[in-house]
């Protein structure tokens, strides 16, 4: 038997075929940075973050959500990702057409990222994290890694402006024990 507060709360919340119907169209989340920039974001991209996501199935999106420690370039960043991702997932069945889809988000993925300099791509690493978007997270990581990829640890200090505050014997002392991991 459902009571009135049942109705009520099934009233602010859809059921999954509606609310698949409405985001592919007409609701969108108003998302303010850090500095003040607002941005508007189609739901459907928006659950792409698992932030956003739960604040949109608490109901407490609707007066927009204030992410306090993304800057506004950084969202832009964020946005642009998860509209371009909105409709990553490939057909079922085998058609082939996503072998495509894949290609050119994978083609996106890398001049995305290949067009960021290190200070932006740490801070959008950060924003993904924070609002828990896996794919950006992972693009992010993966840019990051090929920085340092093939790299000595000195070129890695000098690549992130990292001082070595080891005195050498702690160095030494450190490479030994690491030595297996250095090749």
């Amino acid at each position: 038997m459902a009571s009135q507060d049942d109705g009520a709360a099934s009233s602010l919340r859809l059921l999954p075929e509606e609310e698949e119907q409405q985001t592919t169209s007409t609701v969108t989340v108003t998302l303010t940075s850090s500095d003040g920039e607002v941005f508007e974001l189609e739901a459907a991209a928006a659950r792409q973050s698992a932030l956003l996501r739960h604040m949109m199935e608490l109901g407490v999106a609707a007066g927009g959500i204030p992410l306090p420690v993304v800057p506004g370039h950084v969202l832009a960043l964020v946005v642009e990702y998860v509209r371009r991702h909105s409709c990553d997932k490939p057909e079922e069945g085998g058609g082939g057409g996503g072998i495509s889809l894949w290609a050119a988000l994978h083609d996106f993925d890398k001049k995305f990222v290949g067009r960021l300099d290190q200070a932006t791509l740490i801070d959008l690493l950060s924003a993904a994290d924070y609002m828990t978007i896996e794919g950006l997270f992972d693009l992010t990581c993966q840019a990051l890694a090929d920085m340092i990829s093939g790299k000595t640890i000195e070129e890695i200090r000098q690549t992130f402006d990292v001082e070595n505050d080891y005195t050498p014997e702690e160095e030494a002392e450190l490479l030994r024990e690491i030595s297996w991991a250095l090749g």
